[in-house]
């Protein structure tokens, strides 16, 4: 995986990065919360952010922290009461004066700590896209794994938006009122809107990586003309949704139960991640 997140690095070559509302969490600014007894607290917050902070109890910080630059924006684990929801959550709206067109991605860094040392976390990724006003898709992105380092994740955007919601929601899982799991630390850095580069990636593998048949019924196969090895599946649908998760060294996978449609296949490797569209009958 590591050898993929940099050469994603590398392929970064045009960006509309100032279309993202603070995107490098470089500017913060106060905000005094209330108590009903007219007591007060001061929290920062980063600028053009909506965030879940509430008196009395801290869901995230500024962090000295970066990938780049000289801060990031850090999600704690803070629970003010059962009501509270256990994540911590920020989010921005990003608007466009046209629409986004073809092979566009949004790319950002995180990075996570688990406040359990049990190697689990919590931290998703939410996009609802528009156009004229109308939600015309939704995405969203999971990880539950530690990931110690900074990591760059790209996610694919809809080319007809003229305008996305962007969640970032993690340190913790569950309501509340029946207690929070997953808790960790999570910090996020640099976003931008890029060329997508999964086609550039995906063109490594068509010879390599060979799914058939597609469309497809019932058995998914895998063709692996390498040494490669395949650490695991994931299917997600046409809205971003996880569907299916297989892991090991995998030669088919059963999607007989899975809805008609447009499928998403991730493809993870020791040499990166390969992804494939299938239609599923």
């Amino acid at each position: 995986m590591k050898k993929l997140f940099l050469l994603l690095t590398l392929l970064l070559s045009f960006s509309v990065q100032s279309q993202i509302p603070n995107s490098s969490f470089e500017e913060w600014e106060d905000v005094i919360f209330y108590d009903p007894f007219g007591n007060s607290v001061t929290y920062e917050k980063p600028l053009d952010w909506e965030t879940n902070q509430k008196f009395g109890f801290e869901r995230l910080q500024k962090s000295i922290d970066s990938q780049d630059g000289d801060y990031s924006l850090k999600l704690l684990y803070s629970l003010g009461s059962q009501w509270d929801g256990c994540h911590s959550l920020a989010s921005t709206s990003i608007d466009f004066i046209n629409p986004l067109g073809p092979n566009k991605s949004l790319f950002f860094y995180f990075k996570s700590i688990s406040s359990n040392n049990d190697g689990e976390d919590f931290f998703r990724v939410y996009l609802n896209f528009y156009q004229n006003g109308e939600i015309i898709g939704q995405f969203e992105w999971l990880n539950y794994d530690e990931t110690p380092e900074y990591t760059l994740i790209e996610i694919p955007l809809i080319e007809y938006s003229d305008s996305i919601s962007v969640f970032f929601s993690g340190a913790a899982s569950g309501n509340g009122s029946d207690g929070c799991i997953d808790i960790s630390t999570i910090w996020i850095d640099n976003l931008s809107i890029d060329e997508s580069i999964l086609s550039t990636i995906d063109n490594q593998f068509d010879k390599i990586i060979i799914l058939y048949p597609n469309p497809v019924q019932n058995i998914l196969r895998i063709e692996n003309n390498s040494t490669i090895e395949i650490t695991s599946i994931k299917i997600y649908d046409v809205l971003g949704r996880l569907v299916l998760v297989e892991k090991g060294n995998l030669n088919q996978v059963d999607v007989s139960y899975l809805d008609r449609g447009v499928l998403f296949v991730d493809i993870e490797t020791d040499q990166g991640v390969y992804t494939k569209k299938v239609i599923k009958e």
